[in-house]
């Protein structure tokens, strides 16, 4: 015979499956945003931009807000609730796209980097979805829910390339008609948030809170975002850098579109066993995986400068980012008491997306001044250390006992 608390576990996972099906659904549309915006996004500063150098300027500012906004964004929640901040942030989205449109009508690149900082801090609101998928399940499903709201990027995947194709070809000037697809997609997020009912977690009292610093000293927190640091700047450094090379080797927008379109399907399609492979085998020993799967994307890249080189690279920069990014987030929900889950949410946020701000404005840089396989060889050094970490313990770091 069941237990009192199993059977409640598993009546908690089915009720909470609707609204994390919900979350995987806007992360869709969200993910599918962004995958707009990243297939043209630095192709439109390097259009704008007079010191074409400075084409992955918009790109890292939008780390910036994103970074700069974790902080508000996760104590807002705190106070408001995840339901009005993550339908606030739709609305800077589409509010954002829509200038990013009237800018590169108009030929502003500075218009153009205001609108990336808007869009930034809507990244900052989504990115907290899969936090919310760990408040709708019980501790035994916290790894599945986080891939099964993650894996909603699949849908992004199968969408974003041909939508890309279509929206660009909407205004050609500079892109524009992606930018008002944009925010289409961001409202219709909106509504479909609007149909949520996501759980409310009481804060505890503010007596009980731990200091940053004390957060920040837990050994399992400081991996955690080691981890999901060098895993998404790493793959943004090289992905967001992918459109630009691309075109320098004489590839045609709808050719770094499918590049991206693979990539994208590469980081959220491992989510349906993600979860499962933290469970089995531990967050350490996955994100190692992911690790590798970096290591041999950037051999690929390193290989040559064919349409094939650029997809499978992509492909597995993808997977090994998911594979990093999950188990990161699992590693970070170990490392805080209850009472200080926003807290620790933001500063893991703002210290991640700092690091992939600062990797962007690298990015274009460096593929100016030294060119595509120095944009890969920078990636290395990062990663093998990051491999050194994950294995030189391997026993997990709990601060809170034993999970479900």
């Amino acid at each position: 015979m069941e237990s009192s608390e199993a059977v409640q576990d598993r009546t908690v996972s089915v009720t909470a499956r609707n609204d994390l099906i919900l979350l995987s659904l806007a992360l869709a549309l969200s993910q599918t945003g962004v995958m707009l915006y990243l297939t043209v996004a630095a192709l439109t500063g390097f259009g704008l931009a007079d010191n074409k150098s400075l084409a992955t300027l918009p790109l890292a500012l939008q780390f910036v807000s994103m970074a700069a906004g974790a902080f508000v964004v996760a104590l807002a929640m705190r106070r408001y609730g995840r339901r009005p901040v993550f339908l606030l942030g739709q609305l800077i989205g589409a509010l954002s796209a829509l200038l990013a449109a009237v800018c590169a009508l108009q030929g502003s690149f500075t218009g153009f980097c205001i609108a990336t900082l808007g869009l930034g801090i809507h990244n900052a609101t989504w990115q907290h979805y899969r936090f919310a998928a760990i408040e709708q399940a019980p501790p035994v499903w916290r790894s599945r829910a986080i891939g099964l709201v993650l894996s909603g990027g699949v849908l992004a995947a199968l969408i974003g390339g041909p939508l890309a194709n279509w929206s660009q070809g909407l205004l050609l000037k500079l892109y524009a008609g992606t930018y008002l697809t944009v925010a289409a997609l961001c409202l219709l997020t909106a509504l479909l948030l609007l149909k949520s009912r996501l759980r409310v977690r009481r804060s505890p009292a503010r007596g009980a809170q731990r200091s940053l610093r004390q957060i920040a000293a837990q050994p399992g927190f400081a991996l955690a975002v080691w981890v999901g640091a060098i895993g998404f700047a790493a793959m943004a450094f090289i992905m967001n850098s992918t459109p630009l090379a691309m075109r320098l080797y004489g590839f045609a927008s709808s050719d770094s579109n499918w590049v991206i379109q693979l990539h994208t399907l590469g980081m959220f399609a491992p989510s349906f066993v993600t979860g499962r492979l933290v469970r089995r085998f531990g967050s350490r020993s996955t994100a190692a995986l992911g690790i590798v799967c970096f290591l041999v994307a950037v051999s690929i890249n390193l290989a040559g400068v064919d349409k094939l080189n650029f997809a499978a690279a992509l492909l597995l920069l993808g997977v090994g980012w998911n594979l990093m990014f999950v188990s990161a987030t699992d590693m970070l929900a170990d490392s805080y008491r209850p009472e200080d889950a926003e807290r620790a949410q933001a500063l893991n946020d703002t210290l991640l997306f700092s690091v992939v701000a600062g990797s962007n404005l690298l990015a274009g840089f460096l593929l100016e001044l030294h060119g595509w396989q120095w944009v890969n060889l920078m990636v290395v050094g990062p990663m093998l250390l990051t491999l050194v970490f994950v294995l030189w313990r391997r026993e997990r770091v709990v601060v809170l006992g034993e999970r479900g």
